[in-house]
């Protein structure tokens, strides 16, 4: 097993209050990765935090909101992104099904272009203090958000 320091090239002490502090938590793209994908993260001077290790740290910590069942954390987020874009100007062509074959747990489609770099400023500070999603992912014609259990929200656009 080789080190690969791409992945991992130091290691710090850091304090809790850093970790517990909301206004430090964003999305942020991460090198190597598709523009259009941001992750949650926490900045340790000036490098992202992110992935399973920040998982593990804000699950460890208990930082996320509860979120009553059936609903899950990453689905507020969703409509939290789909109410935004609506406010945006776009328009509602199918509210949130859920759907039988894929990966893809719930849909929902818009009429209308999506404004990946306004989407991008919007969910660089999201509203929630820590990001309730695992990955994001903008494109001209979809954006995919991965929740914390893995599941997955599609927002389509079109005509």
């Amino acid at each position: 097993l080789t080190l690969d320091p791409e992945e991992a090239a130091q290691a710090l002490w850091v304090p809790l209050s850093l970790l517990r502090d909301p206004s430090r938590h964003c999305l942020t793209p991460v090198q190597r990765l598709p523009k259009g994908a941001i992750f949650p993260a926490i900045q340790l001077n000036g490098v992202p935090l992110w992935g399973f290790t920040y998982r593990v740290l804000i699950e460890w910590l208990g930082m996320h909101a509860p979120c009553p069942p059936p609903e899950k954390p990453g689905f507020r987020a969703a409509q939290k992104l789909l109410d935004f874009l609506l406010a945006s100007g776009l328009e509602l062509r199918q509210g949130w099904s859920e759907t039988n074959g894929g990966a893809c747990c719930r849909i929902a489609r818009v009429r209308g272009e999506i404004p990946i770099a306004c989407v991008l400023s919007r969910m660089a500070w999201p509203d929630d203090p820590i990001p309730p999603m695992s990955s994001l992912e903008i494109e001209p014609g979809s954006i995919r958000l991965v929740g914390l259990d893995f599941e997955e929200y599609l927002i389509e656009s079109g005509g």
